[in-house]
């Protein structure tokens, strides 16, 4: 189906096999790589694959508390989620609800990483990670009848260590 013009929330199709008037609820961008017209552009699609491939805007450091939290989660649970975080918060740490990223009180954001938060600070072109917490509140963790809470065991025993570190909803 062609797309032949937008004004406004209305769209003017070419033929098309729909009955007049009916509503269309799932418009998906043209993706050359995977639609039949490879020489075609790809619109805002073309725009995100090109900014992931341009250098990093932001440097991104841990703090000595979140390297600690870091390597223990390495050593001790084979759990290591920096690289991609690093990936995500050099290219953009702001606040972003396909990134997971919240405002948190003053001047902190969390971004959820699987199972895990990490907490970080913006200044100028410097995120830094100050802590990791858990992703699942206590009385989740605590509740067996919960089965399937990815890293359980571990999040329990990174809250003996580090009992402040507990989820705080953000």
């Amino acid at each position: 189906m062609q797309l032949i013009s937008v004004t406004g929330r209305k769209l003017l199709l070419g033929a098309c096999d729909l009955v007049d008037g009916t509503p269309i609820f799932d418009i998906k961008p043209y993706i050359a790589a995977y639609d039949s017209f490879p020489d075609a552009g790809g619109g805002w699609t073309d725009e995100v694959a090109s900014s992931l491939t341009a250098p990093p805007q932001f440097s991104v450091c841990l703090s000595p508390l979140a390297e600690t939290q870091a390597e223990w989660l390495r050593a001790h649970w084979q759990i290591d989620f920096c690289p991609r975080l690093f990936e995500l918060l050099s290219r953009d740490p702001s606040p972003h609800r396909t990134r997971r990223i919240r405002r948190r009180g003053g001047a902190q954001f969390a971004i959820g990483c699987g199972a895990w938060r990490a907490v970080f600070t913006v200044a100028d072109k410097i995120v830094n990670v100050v802590t990791f917490e858990t992703g699942y509140p206590p009385r989740f963790l605590n509740n067996l009848s919960l089965e399937d809470l990815p890293d359980r065991e571990a999040q329990l025993a990174f809250l003996k260590l580090w009992p402040q570190a507990r989820w705080s909803g953000g």
